[in-house]
């Protein structure tokens, strides 16, 4: 538990300089180490990372997060395309009978798109709406998962997924949804978003349950490897996808809604992004 604490202590205020004070630039140079640490910790969930194959996503992710800063959006679509041809013409060019190419193109084009389009979307975001709407995110998933830890703690019994994550709670859940939507009233109150104060509940609440899916959903990951840490980077907190599993399901979440809130404030023209 002090291992825990010492962790966030240290790593948790550069982080948040970073995001509130520093450039889209400065995150994006963030985003690349992160998404090579993530991409890696996913590799691992099949076994054995191949280095080349590790190597070759981490070339498409840096490749995907530099369209995302740069801002040639339409050009996304496209490249998961190229991405996806690359990737079964080196299938079809190279097949070995006991190597399973379902298993290599699900886990390769699925990590890709995993650990790499949140990153892409922070960039959007922050580029678009400031740091402070970046921020806003972790805040909501911090207090979602606080809430669901003493909330379940001190008054759970049922279990919510008992064969993934025997700790979780029915009354964990909802006390992490009403964290979360207290937080979402909190950053729309002092932070300079566009929300009304019913806009922020939603915002709150979609981000506690896309982010608790997400947790789940790495529970999952981990059962069928057979693994308890994604990886071992972080003292007390294991790897990159433990720490960030609900804030990779929360942020397309975020960003739509972003997109949306922002089309209701222009009657459907120019977006708040524009």
């Amino acid at each position: 538990m002090l291992t825990r604490v010492l962790s966030a202590v240290v790593l948790a205020p550069p982080l948040l300089y970073l995001i509130l004070m520093g450039t889209t630039f400065h995150l994006f140079l963030l985003m690349l180490p992160v998404s090579a640490g993530l991409l890696y910790e996913w590799q691992g969930f099949k076994g054995a990372v191949e280095k080349q194959t590790w190597l070759a996503l981490v070339v498409f992710a840096w490749i995907f997060l530099w369209i995302g800063y740069t801002h040639l959006v339409y050009l996304a679509l496209p490249f998961l395309l190229l991405f996806l041809f690359i990737m079964v013409a080196k299938s079809v060019l190279s097949y070995q009978p006991d190597r399973p190419v379902i298993a290599l193109w699900s886990t390769a084009f699925t990590g890709l798109v995993y650990c790499t389009l949140p990153l892409v979307l922070l960039l959007e975001i922050q580029e678009n709406w400031g740091g402070e709407m970046v921020f806003l995110p972790l805040l909501v998933i911090w207090a979602t998962d606080s809430g669901a830890y003493f909330s379940g703690k001190f008054f759970g019994k049922k279990k919510l997924a008992p064969s993934l994550s025997p700790g979780k709670t029915w009354v964990g859940f909802y006390g992490g949804c009403l964290s979360g939507v207290v937080a979402g009233l909190v950053c729309g109150h002092f932070f300079s978003t566009p929300f009304t104060p019913w806009q922020a509940i939603v915002v709150g609440l979609l981000l506690s349950l896309s982010g608790q899916l997400g947790d789940l959903a790495e529970s999952l990951l981990k059962r069928e490897s057979g693994i308890k840490d994604s990886g071992n980077l972080i003292p007390g907190h294991g790897g990159l996808l433990d720490r960030l599993d609900s804030l990779l399901f929360a942020t397309p979440v975020y960003y739509l809604l972003l997109v949306w809130i922002g089309e209701t404030l222009t009657g459907g023209g120019e977006t708040l992004a524009g």
